[in-house]
């Protein structure tokens, strides 16, 4: 069993935190811009340490919510060891004086109403008395607290980590800087972080390292930071230690960043002062649940190192934490022109999709990470369960003038030039009525649906998209029961989960995602972090017929039944088990179609399968866990840096595992002569097994160069399955997610049966 499956939840409802995408609560400091494209940049400030803290909160969280974390202000020790859990909880950090809540906190906490409070550190950063008060704001109040910062740190990385961990961060104790940067990508990575002294590894600290047996261990800072000595000791207690530091906290923060982070990844990077602890203590759990770097800056000058990440990351907007005294509103204008300028690395050639820069933010949307497990201990006991959704906000269900949440990724590929709904009115959706009416409504239209995990039963009737020009923002919601059907063009979904299963309405024919270009052509289509599995037919994507400029980014499409509602016949007698398809239309067959960063996972076939596919790319994707692997008569296809991986599916169901990168495949109603010279392969590496040679019509259909240029410029499969396993998927993750990355990473994983399923999976949604 790996290390991920050893963690358990400290508070299953917690994890279901409210983050969501609201309109910037009043108080906040916005760099302001002179026309009607949002700022590439965003301050969030308060009056003081405490007051900013309550802006990030009121910029993330909207009330209720389920747990609150709390600080000292004074110390930085806690509020930075505690924020992988307070990530983990998507819950906010306020600060609080040693002896006494200030009003602004106190203002906060009325408006968040939390069902429980989780102060870090012992009476000495937070008095008794002000555990005493805190109650009166939340139905519970726990302390988790050893005997100094060391301890402290022990004690909260006990609290969320139930066992073996494959990383655990470690800085010195003495100062913030390097406790700050290590924070945020430890919250990002579902690893705890713990402290040492420069010279001696504390004995709670190795007691619970002992208790966690890291494969990995990384020193965050150089050895005059953590010596050597202690290097040697940690040395002891994993397999790997490795040292990220150097000469300033600027560097160091910067080669963490680069380190954790894929060139181009785009998205929201964080910046705050270097001189201040405190504007992190809130920065860095939101920056890990958004899995985004935290950089350090100087107040007036953007140090070289700084620069050089932030041009080799390229992000779309930039939140800078902290007021003018920390980051000074020269260097704020600097930050802007650097995202405007979206400077490529060299070997970078992606475009961001075209009027999307810079990226249209008036609140920062997180981007979450996958959850880390959290352990129950005598002192946090789980909440229970609710039997009902927390109830809406204000601003919940109504149509208004906020702007959409920022693209997930820039889009790229043949559908970049998609505008879905931009432009249109924003409703947030509260149910699945409200959506079933809105999806079938005319008029450019963003749908942002509630941020918090949620399971829709479509309950046999497929949610079918029918009218052009919206954006589908699923946010945590899980649709089961039917499948959702694109009947348009002009759409763009993100976000979206689908698992259909096999158990209602005309299951036998669910996918979990289809474009139908059967009678009318649709085009310009995007499916940007979707998630689409547990189709008796196609589990995770089909395109049927006449669809073009399509680009489907960091999804996850596969895991398709196998005994299931769907009936077997001919090569596959068992039923489906299937992960994308594009299928051809009597001659009139899909083109310009991306398949960019996506995880093709546990299918036996269709691992996709392309028949009659025209100019149709995958590339820097990674296919998992497959009987037969990418297949069928394509006119034009590129298969370029992409990853095939080895699973153990095939063995445990008696099936083989064929080792072609591309297999020909003919079709017995469409293109059944073969295509010659129609697949260019580039760049692809095989894990876990090596390539097999080609041979008759499969080698016929192969050539030299691409027949259709690229859509999208590659960069290596080292890089793409980085990316993938990382970054792909929904950014509110269930369960289920979380599994699949892990299945690709572990080298578990097996095929699902479709009747069966209830009862091999009692908590299926």
């Amino acid at each position: 069993m790996s290390a991920h499956h050893h963690h358990a939840h400290l508070f299953r409802v917690l994890i279901a935190g409210a983050i969501v995408v609201s309109a910037l609560p009043a108080g906040l400091s916005l760099a302001t811009r002179p026309s009607a494209v949002a700022s590439p940049t965003t301050r969030i400030a308060g009056a003081d340490r405490y007051a900013t803290a309550v802006a990030v909160s009121q910029s993330y969280f909207s009330g209720p919510v389920q747990a609150v974390v709390v600080a000292s202000g004074d110390t930085f020790p806690d509020g930075l060891t505690g924020a992988p859990l307070a990530a983990a909880l998507k819950a906010p950090v306020l600060l609080v004086q040693p002896d006494a809540i200030p009003d602004t906190v106190k203002a906060e906490l009325e408006r968040l109403a939390p069902e429980r409070i989780i102060i870090l550190g012992g009476p000495g950063a937070v008095s008794r008395a002000v555990g005493a008060a805190l109650a009166g704001y939340a139905g519970q109040v726990d302390r988790v607290a050893g005997t100094d910062r060391y301890a402290t740190s022990a004690a909260v990385s006990a609290a969320t980590f139930r066992g073996r961990v494959e990383t655990a961060y470690v800085a010195m104790g003495a100062n913030f800087p390097d406790a700050l940067t290590g924070a945020a990508v430890a919250a990002g990575r579902g690893q705890p972080i713990l402290l040492v002294k420069s010279d001696s590894l504390p004995s709670p600290v190795a007691t619970e390292l002992r208790r966690l047996a890291p494969k990995r261990i990384v020193i965050v800072g150089g050895s005059t930071a953590v010596s050597n000595r202690v290097a040697a000791q940690l040395g002891r207690l994993a397999t790997t230690v490795v040292r990220t530091g150097a000469a300033d906290r600027y560097t160091t923060a910067a080669g963490v960043s680069a380190t954790s982070f894929p060139p181009g990844r785009g998205g929201s990077a964080f910046i705050v002062g270097g001189m201040s602890f405190s504007d992190a203590e809130a920065a860095a759990p939101i920056a890990g649940a958004m899995n985004a770097p935290l950089l350090l800056t100087k107040r007036d000058a953007l140090p070289v190192a700084v620069r050089t990440e932030l041009e080799r990351l390229r992000p779309d907007h930039i939140v800078v934490v902290g007021g003018p005294d920390e980051v000074s509103e020269k260097l704020m204008a600097e930050l802007s022109t650097l995202v405007r300028l979206r400077i490529s690395s060299p070997g970078e050639t992606e475009t961001p999709t075209p009027g999307a820069t810079p990226t249209v933010t008036l609140a920062p949307t997180a981007t979450l990470r996958p959850t880390a497990k959290l352990r129950p201990s005598p002192t946090l006991a789980p909440t229970p369960t609710r039997s009902a959704a927390p109830a809406p906000t204000a601003s919940q269900g109504a149509t208004s003038s906020l702007a959409p949440p920022p693209a997930l990724a820039g889009i790229v590929g043949y559908g970049a030039s998609t505008t879905g709904g931009t432009g249109g009115t924003v409703t947030n959706v509260t149910s699945l009525s409200q959506l079933r009416a809105l999806v079938k409504a005319s008029g450019k239209r963003i749908l942002i649906l509630p941020r918090t995990r949620q399971t829709w039963d479509l309950a046999g009737t497929d949610l079918d998209i029918t009218q052009p020009n919206v954006t589908l923002d699923g946010g945590g919601i899980i649709f089961k029961g039917a499948m959702v059907k694109i009947l348009t063009s002009q759409v763009i979904l993100q976000n979206v989960t689908s698992h259909p299963g096999d158990v209602t309405g005309n299951a036998a024919d669910n996918d979990a995602f289809t474009v139908n270009g059967y009678k009318v052509c649709r085009d310009h289509i995007v499916f940007n972090h979707v998630e689409g599995i547990w189709g008796p037919d196609v589990g995770g994507l089909t395109l049927l017929g006449c669809v073009h400029d399509v680009t489907a980014q960091y999804s996850i499409f596969g895991e398709g039944l196998v005994h299931s509602a769907h009936a077997g016949s001919g090569t596959d007698p068992a039923g489906h088990s299937y992960s994308s398809n594009i299928a051809d239309n009597f001659g009139n067959p899909a083109n310009r179609v991306t398949y960019y960063r996506n995880l093709i996972t546990t299918g036996v076939g269709r691992n996709p399968r392309f028949v009659g596919a025209t100019c149709t790319d995958v590339i820097d994707s990674v296919f998992y866990n497959y009987s037969d692997g990418p297949s069928g008569n394509p006119t034009s296809l590129n298969l370029i840096g992409d990853s095939y991986k080895k699973g153990p599916a095939p063995a445990a169901a008696g099936l083989p595992f064929k080792t072609l990168a591309f297999r020909y495949s003919k079709d017995a109603d469409f293109y059944n002569t073969l295509i010659p010279a129609s697949t260019y392969l580039s760049g692809n590496q095989a894990i876990g097994f090596t390539f097999g040679t080609p041979k008759g019509d499969s080698a016929t259909v192969l050539r030299s160069t691409p027949k259709c240029a690229p859509s999208v410029a590659s960069s290596g499969a080292a890089s793409g399955y980085a990316a993938v396993t990382t970054q792909a998927g929904p950014v509110i993750r269930s369960d289920q997610t979380q599994r699949l990355l892990n299945n690709v990473r572990n080298g578990t994983g097996v095929y699902y049966n479709g009747q069966h399923f209830a009862a091999l999976n009692p908590t299926w949604p």
